[in-house]
């Protein structure tokens, strides 16, 4: 049953000025549910806004609650509460949420000037290693082709160590795929002189992330969480490989799958190239550390070398980042 506006309102009206009960006796006599009755309320242009306005935050407040969430490293409500306690939590959330927008659109602008991008041109050249831990408690290592997108997934036996990198390495050259360039971060499986010797030997250049800086390595990052979304009791490592590889089309690669792209561009890297590439790096590398004695400096200049390196032999394109766009009354001006 329908009920006009003009009824709707009355009853709305009525309900404000009765008693504690008037809803079920207005929801029996007009043959209607109490939740249609708080559906008009809700909708009626006098009961919509209910409860206790908001008291205004005053500037000593905004002060205070901006000093300590600076003073504590740009932390959550809870912390300055405990620190501030004469403070309405309100207030506390209110401001502490401005703040942490206005943080976040000041480190997009600095990322759009600053940030650089890497992309890799030829398939087979630069190679991505991470290991990860599944849901069923079992290790892997998994290589990720920078170029074609391509993951290949080896289970250890146990944790993962040193003898599972380099057997995912032999199992890479046993096929021509060993890349110029190996890229990984700084875990004990992959920087040891094992690995480190192996690598010397086939003449690969090690690219390490700098300490606490996974987006150096996203792409592998990138596919372990694409692998763990896939895989389940249902998909074992080489299901969910093949799916990943042969079925899922990527906008990156011109709407083909890895597979495809990887057939289509792959060229063998010759021994030759491969020495020219390796020593060239290493000059670089020791001629830009030259009198260098800082540990964290050291790695920057390392990573910095080996890519320009890259960008010179035409393997990686790296595309700086771009100054803000000026205002409207700047581009007038």
């Amino acid at each position: 049953m329908t009920y006009p506006n003009e009824l709707k309102e009355r009853v709305v009206v009525g309900m404000k000025i009765a008693g504690y009960g008037s809803q079920k006796t207005a929801a029996l006599v007009l043959k209607v549910t109490s939740r249609t009755l708080r559906n008009w309320k809700k909708n009626h242009k006098h009961c919509k806004k209910r409860g206790r306005q908001p008291k205004e935050i005053t500037f000593k407040e905004a002060l205070q609650i901006a000093k300590e969430w600076k003073r504590q490293g740009f932390c959550g409500v809870r912390p300055i509460i405990k620190a501030l306690p004469q403070l309405r939590m309100r207030a506390a959330q209110t401001i502490v949420s401005e703040l942490k927008s206005r943080k976040r659109k000041r480190s997009s602008i600095y990322r759009k000037q600053y940030q650089e991008k890497v992309t890799i041109n030829n398939v087979g050249s630069v190679n991505a290693l991470d290991g990860m831990l599944l849901r069923n408690g079992s290790e892997c290592i998994l290589s990720r082709d920078r170029a074609s997108r391509k993951i290949k997934i080896k289970r250890c036996d146990d944790s993962l160590r040193a003898k599972d990198t380099i057997e995912l390495l032999n199992e890479l050259k046993n096929k021509n795929e060993l890349p110029l360039v190996l890229c990984t971060d700084n875990g004990s499986s992959f920087c040891n002189q094992v690995v480190e010797d192996f690598l010397d030997k086939n003449y690969i250049v090690h690219l390490k992330n700098l300490p606490r800086v996974p987006q150096h390595n996203g792409a592998c990052e990138i596919a372990v969480r694409e692998f763990k979304d896939v895989f389940n009791e249902n998909f074992d490592e080489e299901k969910t490989t093949n799916l990943l590889n042969e079925n899922r089309l990527r906008a990156s690669l011109s709407w083909r799958t890895a597979t495809e792209f990887e057939k289509a561009n792959f060229k063998e890297i010759t021994l030759n190239e491969r020495i020219e590439f390796f020593n060239e790096t290493k000059q670089n590398i020791k001629k830009e550390l030259f009198g260098i004695t800082n540990a964290k400096e050291k790695r920057k200049i390392e990573r910095r070398a080996i890519l320009n390196t890259m960008e010179a032999f035409g393997l990686a394109t790296i595309s700086k980042g771009h100054p803000p766009t000026k205002s409207k009354a700047e581009r007038i001006t």
